[in-house]
This record gives structure tokens, C-alpha cells and sequence, in this order.
């Protein structure tokens, strides 16, 4: 087996695994078989050498345990925006699971941009990773290069599940309605739409969902009041928000895409002095970390990173062992705070 060599200072030289079982007295192949946490030894001896590798600062080189295993136990992580709050804590607790788990993460920030995304799937191949977590709109060269050659791939809101394939689909139209309902008890009638660029999957879907919440709390869509292609950033929110602000009817409510445009449509109303929740309600979707500490608290539909990060990680994991792709959903809800208030008369 091939090894990592790492300074055994109790000796003056490097531990190897054949150090560990001749002072463990067991054979090579059980000390292999508890390093990669494989059957075939007993609870008891696997503790055991786990202790004394510990002891001698052994570590398993991961080039070696894939030859032998088979499993480099390492997943990707593909995000289209490192710097929005949303996938930064995504990533956080997408690696807090490989830690759980033992295992280690490649992340790549795509930007959806075509050579970052052949980059990253030659640097996913060649690290031989276990699955992939495609958490953007999908990438379909990649996805397609990693399903070729038998990678498990899981992707969010886009593409069809199959042997290969999972896809998580957020409940982004039970939120919606949510939060219409909400803004609607509080009297508002003239609710705008802050959307993201519907030629990716998530800002359709959610633009989808929103004409049909509308439809659901018997409000007519005003068109001027739905703002579609926005960049889903903090910037974009901002630009989105002055032009419709500024157009032929003001909305009393808004709901963005996401909570870095509800910030970006937060500065937007400041600098047109118009104020928040008494003139205009804003609400975001996310829940992220940041949103209880802006002023107004920003009213939010909350969809788990935590929760997103686990299922995307042990859905992979699952694939893994030969379990084949499903589709599953993530739910949503509506967490209110003081962004959102009763419509102005």
C-alpha cells in the first residue's frame, strides 16, 4: 500500500503500516482495513490500531487508499457565486458533513462561466471524486462528463433524475404563497417581483411560482411590477429596484429572488428616501445569517442550508454504494420580522 510518510518522533523516522501492525500485532491488511474503515476486523482491534496510528501521527496517503478501495473519498462542490452569503454558508455546512463523514471537499467557483466550468471538471476527474454536488443552474457539459463515466451527480432545481443523477427541487411555491398571504393580510395589492435571469432553472422556477402564488391569493400580476433578468447579487437587487421604483406604477410590497437582492432593493428605497415597511414592504428568500442584523430585519422565506447541505452530501453518499438517483424536495417557510409591514393608504 502506498503511504503518506509522516515524522514518527518517538523513533527519529517516518511511521508506515507495517510499523503499526508489527506493534499492534496484527497483519498489513488489518491495519488497512481499519484505516479505510472497512469490514472485516473487529470493533475492538480497529479502535485499537486507530489509537496506536494516532500515537506514531500516521495519516493514510488518499491516492493510496483510492487504489486500493476504489473510493477517494472526496466529493465536489460546484457554486455559482462564493461571495453571495447564500452558498458561503452552504459550503460551511457541506464540509461540516465531510467532517462528520471523514471525507474531504473540492470546491469550485463557477461563475457559470464555460472555461471555469471545463477547468473544474478536469480537476474533479483527475481527482477521482466519489459524486459531485452541482448546487447552481446546471452545468451540462460537466454534468454530462461526470455521468459518462459513471460519477454520481447531484444537481438543484434543474435537469431529470436518473441512474446517475439526483436532483434536489426547492418548495419554492408553498414560501411564495406564503409570503403573498402574509403581505395580502396586511392589505397590499400592488406586490412586485425582483427576479434573476430566467434563462437559468432557478430564476424561472421561482418566477414560475410566483405568477402562480399570485393566481392562488386572487391578485393580478401588474407587468411593470415584474422585473425579470437581474443579476441575483446584492448590485443587481439594487439596479432591479431603482427602475422599478421608478416606473409607471410603485409597488406597496416586493419580493426578490433571493435575500442579497432584498438587500441591494433595501438601499435602493434609502436612496430614494422611501421608507421601510412604512411605504414599501420588502421580503427576501433564503434566510441567511445576515438578515436579522440589517436594519429593518428583513423578512424572509427561510430554505435550510444546513438542511440543503445535508441532503445533497448524504444523497451522494447513498449513490455512492450504488443506490440510484431520485428526486427530492427541500421545504421552505416564511420567517417574518420587521421588513414587512401594512401597506401604506
Amino acid at each position: 500500500m502506498l503511504i503518506n510518510k509522516p515524522f514518527n518522533k518517538r523513533k527519529g523516522r517516518p511511521a508506515n503500516i507495517h510499523e503499526i501492525a508489527r506493534l499492534g500485532k496484527v497483519s498489513t491488511a488489518s491495519v488497512s482495513r481499519a484505516l479505510n474503515g472497512e469490514p472485516g476486523v473487529s470493533e475492538q482491534t480497529a479502535e485499537r490500531i486507530l489509537t496506536l496510528a494516532k500515537k506514531l501521527g500516521y495519516y493514510p496517503s488518499s491516492s493510496a487508499r483510492a487504489l486500493v478501495t476504489g473510493r477517494s473519498r472526496t466529493f465536489g462542490l460546484l457554486v455559482s457565486d462564493i461571495v453571495n452569503p447564500f452558498f458561503a454558508e452552504l459550503l460551511r455546512e457541506f464540509e461540516e458533513e465531510a467532517v462528520r463523514k471523514q471525507y474531504e471537499v473540492i470546491v469550485a467557483n463557477i461563475n457559470n462561466d464555460p472555461k471555469r466550468i471545463q477547468e473544474s471538471a478536469r480537476r474533479l476527474l483527475e481527482r477521482k471524486v466519489d459524486g459531485v454536488a452541482i448546487m447552481t443552474a446546471e452545468p451540462s457539459f460537466l454534468s454530462s462528463e461526470l455521468r459518462k463515466r459513471g460519477i454520481p451527480v447531484v444537481l438543484l432545481e434543474s435537469g431529470v433524475a436518473s441512474a446517475y443523477v439526483s436532483v434536489i427541487r426547492i418548495e419554492a411555491l408553498w414560501g411564495i404563497t406564503q409570503a403573498l398571504r402574509h403581505l395580502t393580510s396586511l392589505g397590499h395589492r400592488h406586490i412586485g417581483y425582483l427576479g434573476a435571469p430566467i434563462s437559468l432553472a432557478p430564476g424561472k422556477l421561482r418566477l414560475k411560482a410566483f405568477r402562480e402564488a399570485m393566481k392562488a391569493c386572487d391578485l393580478l400580476p401588474i407587468q411593470s411590477l415584474i422585473s425579470k433578468n437581474n443579476l441575483p447579487t446584492v448590485a443587481g437587487g439594487f439596479a432591479g429596484m431603482l427602475k422599478m421604483l421608478q416606473g409607471p406604477v410603485r409597488p406597496t410590497g416586493v419580493l426578490a429572488f433571493n435575500d442579497a437582492m432584498a438587500l441591494g432593493a433595501l438601499h435602493a428605497a434609502r436612496k430614494l428616501r422611501i421608507k421601510v415597511p412604512r411605504e414599501l414592504s420588502i421580503i427576501g428568500f433564503d434566510n441567511i445569517e445576515l438578515g436579522p442584523f440589517v436594519e429593518p430585519e428583513l423578512t424572509t422565506i427561510e430554505c435550510s442550508r444546513s438542511g440543503l447541505a445535508s441532503l445533497a452530501f448524504n444523497t451522494l453518499l447513498r449513490m455512492s454504494d450504488g443506490s440510484p438517483g431520485q428526486t427530492t424536495s427541500l421545504p421552505t417557510s416564511l420567517i417574518v420580522r420587521s421588513s414587512s409591514d401594512i401597506a401604506p393608504r
